[in-house]
């Protein structure tokens, strides 16, 4: 191999490993970016009745940057949805606890327990973006009020309680025969036996747009989750600048060498 040709090469690997080594410190952040903006390829069919083939329960695991690049678009039946307008969030309701569904979504956990009666459980992931998925619901308030509308059913509830439970605490699926409202996600985006846990009473429509009426105005804005896939892009277009600006300082020094 000629000298040019050798000089050529190590520039080269010099090049692939700068790009690499960037790529390895931002990989938490190239994931999430990546898994909101694959959030939204999924297309959504409303569908009124409760699957007769529910799939087998998971474990639930983190979602990985493999599971984002084996995905593709599909259509996804969803059950309702969950939202807090006071949050400016809204994610779409499935049936099944698979990872896949609740990559794209919140999980029904008990899809037999209806609104009138029952303790509807509902929970999601929280991702590094706070703004997808159910990360915004670290920044609900006691007194919001949440809008559920599942199996044709509408209701509106008050969160009257926020707190921390271990995985291992039970007690906040229990059904107690009343008209409750339960959204679970992790305390934090990063592993943990943590969660976080939104417990609201049902209230009529009367006294929820009352209760919009009377509280204080918010800014209107682009939503949650738009505004996470633009984060997420924001973020893919960083990196890839804060590469090309590495590789050109260096080709820059060495020229300044030479």
């Amino acid at each position: 191999m000629r000298k040019g040709n050798v000089n050529i090469f190590v520039v080269l690997v010099i090049d692939a490993l700068l790009m690499l080594g960037i790529i390895l410190i931002f990989l938490p952040y190239i994931k999430n970016s990546l898994i909101g903006i694959s959030v939204t390829q999924n297309r959504m069919v409303q569908v009124d009745t409760i699957p007769k083939n529910i799939p087998d329960e998971e474990k639930i695991q983190p979602i990985k940057l493999a599971d984002v690049f084996n995905r593709t678009t599909q259509v996804k039946n969803v059950y309702g949805s969950i939202g807090i307008e006071s949050l400016d969030w809204e994610e779409p309701l499935l049936i099944g606890i698979t990872n896949e569904n609740l990559s794209v979504g919140g999980v029904v956990f008990y899809p037999e327990r209806t609104v009138d009666r029952h303790n509807v459980v509902i929970a999601g992931h929280h991702l590094g973006i706070t703004q997808l998925l159910f990360g915004p619901l670290t920044k609900a308030k006691v007194g919001d009020i949440a809008h559920l509308v599942y199996l044709k059913t509408e209701a509106f509830y008050q969160i009257t309680a926020i707190k921390e439970v271990v995985e291992t605490d039970l007690s906040v699926l229990r059904d107690n025969g009343k008209s409750e409202l339960t959204l679970i996600t992790c305390k934090t985006p990063q592993r943990t036996n943590q969660r976080l846990v939104l417990q609201g009473k049902k209230i009529s429509i009367t006294t929820a747009q009352q209760l919009r009426k009377e509280a204080p105005k918010q800014k209107q804005g682009i939503n949650q989750a738009t505004y996470g896939v633009v984060i997420s892009w924001i973020w893919i277009a960083v990196i890839w600048l804060l590469i090309i600006i590495v590789i050109s300082l260096k080709h820059y020094l060495l020229r300044k060498i030479k």
